[in-house]
């Protein structure tokens, strides 16, 4: 049975330089199975940005995942995808949240993580929730 999860985005650390200019200007965008989630504001020029941003996603399934996506904003070019993981919730009750700070994967193909300005692994801070409530379903 569908579960509605709260993801909250904390923040994200070890940023890699960006550009020319040096920090990021980073954001996360959240992909629960069922499509749904959403993208956080943008931090102007930081390695460690805050954001503090819930998400609802839908999950249903004991394979389920959550994708976060971490990028850098570009005000000239396309945004640039700095990194990403997949955090399998299915073991996620309304008693038992799940917090962590994850490891990001090069998006390139290479399985090595990001590795941040500082050398340590860039990493995203998330905790996911449920209150057990099933999706709403829309009235038409």
């Amino acid at each position: 049975h569908p579960e509605r999860v709260r993801v909250l985005v904390v923040g994200a650390r070890d940023l890699p330089k960006a550009d020319v200019m040096g920090k990021c200007d980073g954001y996360v965008v959240v992909s629960g199975p069922g499509g749904q989630g959403g993208s956080t504001r943008w931090v102007e020029r930081t390695y460690d940005p805050d954001f503090g941003e819930s998400f609802w996603v839908d999950c249903g399934g004991e394979g389920d995942e959550v994708a976060l996506q971490v990028f850098d904003h570009d005000a000239i070019t396309a945004d640039d995808l700095i990194g990403q993981v997949s955090v399998p919730i299915g073991a996620l009750t309304p008693s038992a949240p799940i917090e962590g700070s994850y490891e990001l994967s090069d998006p390139k193909g290479s399985k090595g993580p990001v590795k941040g300005h500082s050398g340590k692994p860039t990493k995203v801070l998330v905790k996911f929730s449920t209150d057990g409530s099933t999706p709403e379903v829309s009235a038409r």
